[in-house]
């Protein structure tokens, strides 16, 4: 999944838009030429979804409608459409309705859509009692979700089945900047591999700048709870949060992907290997880092290695800081007397600027002597993570305090001076 599209994407698009514009192109066709570039675009799959449905394949229409969903789980308009399809294609009522439920929630959310939205043609059995002389559309939403509450029927289970990891998907979404109660988080672990997708989805929705700035804490929730529920496929969407400017992001990606190769070190080095081929000079920097710190697992080092292939060809200004973190990299793998970090200092030193030599003299000097990291399992939990702590307080024993020159106990490979020293001692 490509999570924040690439300029070489964005060309893609606007060279479609503009050949649409132009009467070259059908809109559908442009569609297809750019879900072929990004299978996971959620704009296209709904329009050629909705296309489907006009043209009378009801089973394609709804493929690509909850593959819609699934990459933007937040929208009220891919629920509208499955909605309708389904009524189309005989479908339980109760499941219908459920989905059309769920879009005038989300609905909610969306105060430019709401105001244009038209409910009579939305849900058309709706009493005319309801929308006669009301133009507050606010007010209006919550009396059809009122009126679909009340007339709902006693769902079949299979019902229930289906929607309950969407309405839990929207639940996470409601609890805004507040804690996630330790029970939803149960639920949606529950029913991970129903949720994880949608997860993901909430990811490219980010990405694609396609919510608002306010819905920050889901994503933030989203990539602790792929990081929890551990598929090492989620690596690749949140390694691209590595390297954001917004510190909170990436510190949350960081506790998911360690949570991720701690669990599963072999799976997470080979989906590593796997992206590095796609990834930039940046991105690559900021794997060193993760290739480092996974427990001790055959072929690291060699992977490490491999980051540095076509160096040469990199911009000569992304050269300095892929070379540095490698460098880095090493250290932690190896510890500061590498002869792999030796050997790239002897061999590329002079790429590297003064100011870059002289920090990365400085890291050496202060990990002088610490053997190689070693990997421990993040004593931060889901629960902490996405606010609040599901057990009742318990009286915390703490470990021996190490000596100042010793390896922090948070397992950072920084000395315990350099490191918590001075919050555990409440400076």
């Amino acid at each position: 999944m490509i999570v924040f599209p690439s300029e070489s994407l964005f060309e893609l698009r606007r060279g479609l838009a503009g050949r649409v514009k132009s009467g070259e192109l059908s809109r559908a066709d442009a569609f297809r030429q750019a879900l072929a570039r990004d299978p996971y675009d959620p704009t296209a799959l709904l329009f050629l979804g909705v296309d489907a449905e006009k043209a009378g394949d009801l089973a394609e229409a709804e493929r690509l409608t909850r593959a819609s969903i699934r990459n933007h789980p937040s929208d009220h308009d891919g629920y509208l459409v499955l909605q309708r399809i389904l009524g189309a294609r005989g479908a339980d009522s109760q499941l219908a309705s459920g989905y059309a439920r769920l879009a005038m929630e989300k609905l909610g959310f969306d105060e430019e859509a709401l105001e244009r939205i038209d409910f009579s043609k939305v849900l058309p059995g709706l009493p005319a009692k309801l929308l006669a002389g009301s133009d507050r559309s606010y007010e209006l939403l919550q009396m059809t979700i009122e009126h679909l509450e009340q007339t709902r029927l006693p769902e079949p289970p299979a019902v229930s089945e289906e929607l309950e990891p969407h309405r839990l998907i929207h639940q996470l979404r409601c609890a805004g900047e507040d804690p996630v109660s330790p029970e939803l988080i149960d639920a949606i672990l529950a029913r991970a591999a129903d949720c994880a997708p949608m997860l993901l989805g909430i990811l490219k929705e980010y990405g694609e700048d396609l919510i608002p700035e306010d819905d920050d804490p889901m994503v933030h929730h989203a990539l602790a709870l792929l990081g929890e529920i551990g598929d090492p496929s989620a690596l690749s969407p949140i390694t691209e949060f590595l390297e954001l400017d917004d510190e909170s992001f990436g510190e949350i990606a960081h506790w998911a992907f360690r949570r991720i190769s701690f669990r599963q070190p072999a799976a997470a080095l080979q989906a590593i290997r796997e992206m590095i081929p796609t990834s930039d000079a940046a991105n690559r920097a900021g794997l060193a880092l993760q290739i480092a710190q996974l427990p001790k697992v055959p072929g690291r080092l060699e992977v490490l290695q491999s980051l540095l292939h076509n160096l040469e060809r990199e911009p000569k200004e992304e050269q300095e800081g892929l070379l540095a973190g490698v460098i880095s990299g090493a250290w932690f793998l190896q510890g500061t007397d590498s002869e792999f970090a030796l050997s790239l200092l002897k061999k590329h030193g002079a790429l590297l600027s003064a100011g870059t030599r002289k920090e990365l003299t400085r890291l050496r000097a202060e990990g002088a002597g610490m053997g190689p990291y070693i990997a421990a399992e993040d004593p931060v939990t889901i629960y902490d993570s996405c606010g609040q702590d599901p057990e009742p307080a318990v009286p915390v024993v703490k470990p021996p305090k190490p000596g100042r020159n010793d390896p922090c106990w948070c397992g950072s490979g920084k000395k315990y001076k350099k490191c918590h020293l001075d919050a555990d001692e409440g400076r």
